[in-house]
């Protein structure tokens, strides 16, 4: 847990190695998939209910629980319901990696939605002969904005690619 003026992080750890609930039918997902236990959103849950009120609520986790776009897959086992308990907490992003693919996403809930940016790489090993990418990220009492970040050769540096902006939305607690 990292807590700054703002801001509340909690890093939750997904890459539990083969398990039983990692497994899949697909062959191509051993050692691929990651995993997050209820005891770990249980304690996300107490860290982020112990925050200051209007903190941002980050996770950081390395699993995708989105849809990669030339992977077409999660990295993540279980992301519906996943996404849902961090809907539960009052998630406003998800810091994650996995796919070597960068995207952003905006996921809604019923309670309130919830940013998720997939970093890219900054190794050699980008899906699709993709150049490495990072995402830059700037949490205001309004809103989050992700810069996506795009390496060029020609330049020998990395260049401002796309940007988003999200509204930040209230949580609305369970009754």
């Amino acid at each position: 847990m990292l807590h700054v003026p703002g801001a509340t992080f909690v890093g939750i750890n997904t890459a539990h190695g083969v398990t039983r609930r990692t497994l899949t039918w697909n062959l191509r997902d051993v050692s691929i998939i990651g995993d997050i236990h209820k005891e770990q959103l249980d304690e996300a849950k107490e860290i982020f209910e112990k925050s200051p009120p209007g903190d941002a609520r980050v996770i950081v986790m390395h699993h995708n629980p989105v849809r990669g776009e030339l992977s077409q897959r999660h990295g993540l086992k279980n992301t519906h319901k996943i996404l849902g308990a961090f809907a539960e907490m009052g998630v406003d992003l998800v810091c994650c990696g996995h796919d070597h693919q960068e995207s952003v996403h905006y996921i809604e809930h019923t309670r309130k939605g919830t940013v998720i940016s997939t970093a890219g790489t900054i190794s050699s090993r980008s899906r699709g002969g993709r150049p490495s990418s990072v995402n830059v990220i700037a949490i205001g009492p309004e809103t989050i904005d992700v810069t996506t970040h795009v390496w060029s050769g020609d330049q020998g540096t990395f260049v401002t690619g796309p940007h988003k902006c999200f509204k930040r939305s209230e949580y609305v607690a369970a009754e």
